[in-house]
């Protein structure tokens, strides 16, 4: 589920719409968190897709890395890519390592989500890596690693309207109850993420 205090709407002409904010969003809040009404594509389910179908899944979900897909039910489908996102996928969720200003577009990293291709950036970012390719995750993992942990050092001290959803065994429950007991975050890193075929 994505944050509350987000928008769909026209990005621009490249990448159609994106995910904005409604209200400023402070850094280590979760913006989004895997939930029941996600939808999981077994590779099978995935084989069995009409053409159709599977190109939409295809651009639309992000690829765990079990190979299974995972389509999210509400617009957090349309986070799209930056080369230095506001959010980091640190596995089950998202958290935003920069202040989010209302107006700013929610970005995430899409090397983590299981691109299969190369693509060329046009994110526009001054640090922009102009390819985003599968391999760029061996390459910036521990940055990105750090990044999402500094930002999850604040889960507890920024409003978290996704608390409801920091149940279970999962890396954002056990993130939640460190911070809340003052004890160092642990996430897992997000070479953990990526299918190795």
């Amino acid at each position: 589920m994505i944050h509350p205090n987000t928008e769909l709407r026209p990005a621009d002409a490249r990448v159609g719409y994106g995910v904005f904010a409604t209200r400023r969003i402070p850094r280590g809040t979760v913006s989004w968190v895997h939930d029941a009404l996600d939808q999981i594509f077994t590779p099978d389910d995935v084989a069995g897709l009409a053409p159709l179908h599977r190109a939409a899944l295809e651009r639309f979900a992000y690829l765990q890395p079990t190979g299974a897909y995972v389509l999210c039910w509400d617009h957090a489908r349309y986070n799209n890519h930056a080369c230095r996102p506001s959010c980091r996928t640190v596995g089950d969720f998202d958290i935003v390592v920069r202040d989010i200003e209302a107006g700013e577009e929610l970005t995430i990293e899409y090397a983590v989500v299981n691109v299969r291709d190369p693509f060329t950036c046009a994110c526009g970012d001054p640090q922009c890596r102009g390819m985003v390719q599968p391999s760029d995750v061996d390459r910036f993992a521990d940055a990105w690693d750090a990044e999402a942990r500094d930002a999850a050092q604040l889960i507890a001290q920024v409003p978290q309207p996704l608390a409801p959803l920091f149940v279970g065994s999962g890396a954002l429950a056990r993130a939640s109850a460190a911070a809340q007991r003052g004890a160092p975050i642990e996430l897992p890193s997000c070479r953990d993420l990526v299918l190795r075929c």
